[in-house]
């Protein structure tokens, strides 16, 4: 038969004609019903294609535009073109497959799903639009990009519906607002090929228990690139890149993860930020680039883990502001202008197993109450303090590792604080450890302390020496394992 359906890899073929089920049909296709199979190829279309509603029980309906063999040198010889709004209207339970020779044009959306289940693949193909790309209104829609362009004005991928999965191994979308952007909950988003390039958001994800993971390809965008809003969500880099003028990931919501284990973030603020209590982001791999902070974190109770990898910072390489907050650093390297580590809020928690911290100002840095620093390997390189507490009943604990620094090895400001050197060594210009306030403690039972100055203090007590000593005295102690070079110095009052 004249125009019959043929077959193609995996691409069916119509013959410059449109089929429905294997029978020429001529335009226009406004009411496909459940089970109708539109195939068209070598044809130009104007207006809309519509699927009506897909009864339960029905076949689903499929539309299939182009065969993957362009006529020409690459030139589209299959084109549905919508002056007017939308070049292929869905309600439900539709497939569209837009192959390699085959165009969309449309002055507001170029596919437009308004109902569930429904699917679209872009498999070579093209979708241009004054609007919209693709929007899917429903739930448990799916946008596969294999290869193509999908170029849009606004948004390149838009799903307001829940379980909305996005899928891009290659190909471009070209967004002047938002490369794929969902908001409803439990979404999926995959990038593991192809380039996004958008003028805001290169994905940007609203609804809680969202998915976006980066395995590959370029993610480019003037705002944040990858951008996740809701509480329980997870972003994941293993690879590609992101690169981005504000913030490569940024997420906002309670319980939210970010892990980053391969791949590069470059941003102009801060390689990962991310807004919420709960928070985790563990860094295992890959490269962040920032020229701000390279981790930020604004919440209570929030977990940084750097095991290996490379943070570059032109602020502090991992920042958290919040109570009860939690940074480790057991492998990679975190290099910063400003503070390697820096920690503001209550009893913050710093520990320091392995990995390199170099910094130009301190190497870990907390400002707040019954903060604890440990250190049992790895090295901190400073400019200025090794490592820097501002608060009472603070701890830092040094049991290994090296700590080498300009200014102080180990500084501590507060009342009630306790300094304990085990093991490793605390290396220093100026003060191997200085120690600011009453009723402080220092205790060395191993390790190195020392200064390299030849008048420079190996250990130094300041108090208010107000009222009793009992009130105000410190306490030294030396063991016979440590070993101690430089003076020891007390102001303001004399040891208890």
């Amino acid at each position: 038969m004249l125009g019959a359906g043929l077959v193609f890899g995996n691409a069916p073929v119509a013959l410059a004609e449109c089929t429905i089920d294997g029978e020429v049909e001529a335009p226009p296709f406004t009411s496909l019903e459940g089970g109708d199979d539109l195939v068209c190829n070598d044809v130009e279309l104007t207006g809309t294609i519509e699927a009506a509603t897909v009864e339960e029980g029905d076949d689903s309906v499929t539309i299939t535009l182009g065969d993957g063999m362009p006529d020409g040198e690459g030139a589209s010889d299959t084109k549905v073109t919508s002056s007017e709004g939308v070049a292929i209207s869905l309600d439900n339970d539709t497939k569209v497959i837009i192959y390699g020779d085959a165009e969309l044009n449309a002055l507001d959306t170029g596919v437009y799903a308004t109902g569930d289940d429904n699917t679209v693949e872009v498999v070579g193909g093209t979708i241009e639009s004054y609007g919209y790309g693709v929007v899917a209104d429903g739930d448990d829609n799916t946008v596969e990009l294999v290869s193509g362009t999908i170029e849009a004005a606004f948004n390149g991928v838009t799903g307001n519906g829940a379980n909305f999965t996005v899928t891009v191994s290659g190909g471009t979308i070209d967004a002047e607002w938002v490369g794929i952007h969902t908001t409803g909950e439990d979404s999926i988003v995959t990038v593991s090929g192809g380039t996004i390039e958008a003028e805001q958001e290169g994905v940007s994800s609203e609804g809680d228990n969202s998915t976006v993971t980066v395995s590959g390809g370029t993610i480019g965008s003037i705002y944040a690139g990858v951008y996740s809003v809701g509480d329980d969500s997870t972003v994941t880099v293993s690879d590609g890149a992101i690169e981005a003028e504000r913030e490569g990931v940024h997420t906002s919501g309670d319980d939210s993860t970010v892990t980053v284990s391969g791949g590069r973030i470059e941003s102009k603020y801060a390689g990962v930020y991310s807004v919420g209590d709960s928070a985790t982001v563990t860094v295992s791999g890959g490269t962040i680039d920032a020229e701000w902070g390279g981790v930020h974190t604004t919440g209570e109770d929030s977990i940084v883990k750097v095991s290996d990898g490379t943070i570059e910072a032109e602020r502090e390489g991992v920042y958290t502001t919040g109570d009860n907050s939690t940074v480790t650093v057991s492998g990679g390297t975190i290099e910063s202008k400003y503070a390697g580590v820096y920690s503001v809020g209550d009893s913050a928690t710093v520990t320091v197993s392995g990995g390199t911290i170099d910094a130009l100002w301190g190497g870990v840095h907390t400002s707040g109450d019954n903060s604890t620093v440990t250190v049992s390997g790895g090295t901190i390189e400073a400019e200025e303090e090794g490592v820097y507490t501002i608060g009472n009943n603070s701890t830092v604990t040094v049991s290994g590792g090296t700590i080498e620094a300009e200014q102080e090895g180990v500084y501590s400001e507060g009342d009630d604080s306790t300094v304990t050197v085990s093991g490793g060594t605390i290396e220093a210009d100026d003060y191997g450890i200085n120690i600011h306030g009453d009723r402080t403690t220092v205790t060395v039972s191993g390790g190195t302390v020392r200064t390299t100055e030849e008048n420079g203090t190996a250990i130094y007590f300041e108090f208010t020496g107000e009222g009793s000593p009992e009130n105000w005295a410190g306490s030294l102690t030396i063991g016979t394992g440590a070993t101690v070079e430089g003076n020891l110095l007390a102001e303001s009052g004399t040891f208890a």
